[in-house]
């Protein structure tokens, strides 16, 4: 992303953005660019600054929490996870992503999960105690919250909390 002067035909110049990224074939090489040219104005300039000020906040925010932080692109695809929900899932954040993240889930909660995953993604939020079973094969009670995010230039898709919960079952059981 950069600003550039641009002249017209008419020899006049406006300032646009320009965003530019690779055109990559079947080989993996760059074939060529992709180029748009956003003509910019003080009002773009203001919503772009307020946008990344945003995103720059929520990922502070995400990444120190002491929960389980994911976003869902569309549907139960996740696009970002932190540090914490990788950690109670036993897994990479990387390995997370998408729908891979389904897979950390004892398969006796998932039918439960898909109930409330399409719950919150007709717009309505959702809560939903799952065992989730990390590398180590113990399974771990997670009280997940699912908040729906479609907008309507958004797929539906939802954020969500992850909270450890296992040792307060315990001690509920204990107590029963």
């Amino acid at each position: 992303h950069r600003e550039a002067s641009v002249r017209r035909l008419d020899g006049s110049e406006i300032r646009v953005q320009l965003d530019a990224a690779h055109i990559c074939g079947t080989t993996g090489e760059a074939d060529g660019w992709l180029l748009r040219l956003h003509p910019l104005t003080d009002s773009l300039r203001d919503h772009e600054a307020a946008l990344r000020e945003s995103e720059h906040r929520f990922r502070a925010l995400a990444e120190s929490a002491p929960i389980g932080i994911f976003v869902s692109e569309a549907g139960l695809r996740l696009g970002y996870v932190n540090d914490r929900f990788a950690e109670l899932c036993g897994l990479t954040r990387f390995q997370l992503l998408g729908t891979e993240w389904l897979t950390a889930i004892d398969p006796d909660d998932l039918p439960a999960l898909y109930a409330a995953g399409e719950g919150v993604l007709a717009g309505s939020p959702r809560e939903i105690n799952v065992r989730i079973i990390g590398d180590d094969e113990v399974p771990r009670w997670v009280y997940l919250r699912l908040a729906p995010t479609t907008t309507p230039a958004r797929a539906a898709g939802f954020i969500g909390t992850a909270e450890d919960v296992t040792v307060r079952r315990a001690w509920e059981e204990q107590m029963s």
